[in-house]
């Protein structure tokens, strides 16, 4: 975690997962006492790599053991926090194709398949989940189709 000395605001590292199954649906949580949903993952410990930290956080919150070839790294994106003020986050988000069950643990209060194509409106997303990695999850999804016939 780090703080701005011009605007004060803090921003958290994060490794996060997009997480598509078959049915091109993206897995969502939500964590206790809160309500936005978002791609699973989490804050990265000091001597971590993201990496590392997502396997770490997959299996905590959703009994999820991967080897780390199954992991697609993507970028690191800046958003608005869900739910902390005047916070920032940095997260690197990687892919992560997956059918088999999940098993919600640790603070997950919740996790949803949500339709990539066409998210539920009265759900309530994180920024970064919102304006940034669904859209991107639909463009990934389109190129891997190739063009339409």
């Amino acid at each position: 975690m780090t703080r701005s000395a011009q605007t004060g605001a803090t921003t958290l590292h994060l490794a996060a997962a997009i997480i598509v199954n078959d049915n091109e649906e993206m897995l969502l949580v939500r964590k206790r006492n809160t309500l936005a949903f978002m791609q699973p993952g989490g804050k990265i410990d000091r001597g971590e790599t993201p990496t590392e930290a997502l396997l770490r956080e997959l299996y905590e919150e959703l009994s999820i053991t991967i080897a780390a070839s199954q992991l697609q790294y993507i970028g690191r994106y800046r958003a608005e926090a869900a739910n902390e003020a005047n916070t920032q986050i940095e997260a690197d988000i990687f892919w992560l194709p997956l059918s088999r069950p999940i098993a919600p643990a640790a603070e997950i209060a919740e996790a949803a398949w949500v339709n990539i194509r066409r998210p539920p409106d009265r759900m309530v997303l994180a920024p970064l989940t919102g304006q940034q990695l669904i859209p991107l999850a639909r463009q990934r999804l389109d190129k891997a189709r190739g063009p339409a016939e």
